[in-house]
């Protein structure tokens, strides 16, 4: 039998993001086939970030775990980039349990841990929905190595990207109801901080879908609509649903990025233009966040109260 290639770009960046989905979105239709043939072809990828890791990981973890292929081969050298890369985000062992269908998986998953090389931090971290500290040693250990970082004169910077954090692991954490392996990624410099997250479950579009207020509603429009203020698809707990609007308002103050792929949509900001568009599918939900470093930070009250003043203004009825 010929093999068969899945031959990535030489970066798996966020450059890349777009055509990186649509190399492996194909995994999605494939579930139980036991495809034989097939090669990942990794050799010729020079540069990997975040979530161009995650995305890789995503694929691999999916495939394992829905029997895609029969016997697939992974091919690149162990003095490559993508090996290094591997290795420095904390992904070597995990993925190398899926390549040996190794029952340990779920085990390696759990122990994933903040890791510190090279003098910025990288915090793999399962959010693991029948597991609550997974979530809760996220929040914590992340703070700690902001701290660290940024050090104690840039509390309200902190404060911001611990908003974004927070709040995406909790959609993450509170929306994957079929999927147990959302993973979060952040990294930190002195220059910027980066946080992405992905899964397989099904998706911000779908689960939205899901209320009837919504299930009409067309999937651009719909993407639109996530992320404006007090719209959430847990309408029976104590969620006010301002997190993916309040990411929103963060990236546009601190002139940041943010990508957000669901299902056939994105939803993307940079340099304070937003564009929703069609992408190529994602069963689940990708989210990436760029923030440059501004140690005086910008007070995340200010957002509400001006958010909270256009919703008293637009309120007053003029009787006269």
């Amino acid at each position: 039998m010929t093999p068969i290639f899945i031959t990535l770009p030489k970066r798996l960046t966020y450059n890349s993001l777009y055509e990186i989905i649509r190399k492996f979105n194909f995994i999605f239709k494939i579930k139980d086939r036991g495809k034989p043939g097939y090669v990942l072809d990794l050799s010729k990828v020079l540069e990997v970030d975040i979530v161009g890791m995650l995305i890789l990981y995503k694929f691999i973890e999916f495939a394992a775990e829905n029997k895609c292929f029969e016997l697939p081969t992974i091919l690149y050298e162990d003095d490559s980039p993508i090996h290094n890369h591997i290795e420095v985000y904390g992904f070597e062992e995990l993925i190398n349990t899926h390549i040996r269908n190794d029952a340990r998986s779920n085990t390696v998953l759990n122990n994933l841990s903040i890791r510190n090389p090279t003098g910025f931090f990288i915090a793999p971290q399962a959010l693991i929905r029948n597991n609550a500290q997974t979530k809760k040693k996220f929040d914590i250990e992340f703070k700690n190595e902001l701290d660290k970082l940024y050090g104690h004169n840039a509390t309200t910077f902190i404060e911001s990207i611990l908003i974004c954090a927070v709040e995406i692991s909790s959609n993450f954490y509170n929306h994957a109801i079929d999927d147990t392996k959302s993973i979060i990624l952040a990294r930190g410099s002195k220059n910027f901080i980066e946080i992405a997250c992905a899964d397989t479950a099904k998706g911000l579009i779908n689960t939205l879908k899901q209320l009837e207020k919504y299930n009409n509603i067309k999937d651009l429009s719909l993407m639109k609509k996530a992320f404006e203020p007090e719209v959430t698809s847990k309408p029976s707990s104590n969620h006010m649903g301002y997190g993916l609007w309040l990411i929103k308002e963060i990236i546009r103050k601190y002139d940041g990025i943010l990508d957000v792929y669901s299902s056939e949509m994105n939803f993307s900001i940079k340099h304070g233009r937003e564009k929703i568009k069609k992408s190529p599918n994602w069963n689940g939900s990708i989210i990436y966040l760029k923030l440059p470093v501004v140690l005086s930070g910008i007070d995340i009250g200010d957002i509400l109260r001006a958010r909270r003043t256009k919703k008293e203004t637009s309120l007053k009825i003029n009787f006269s």
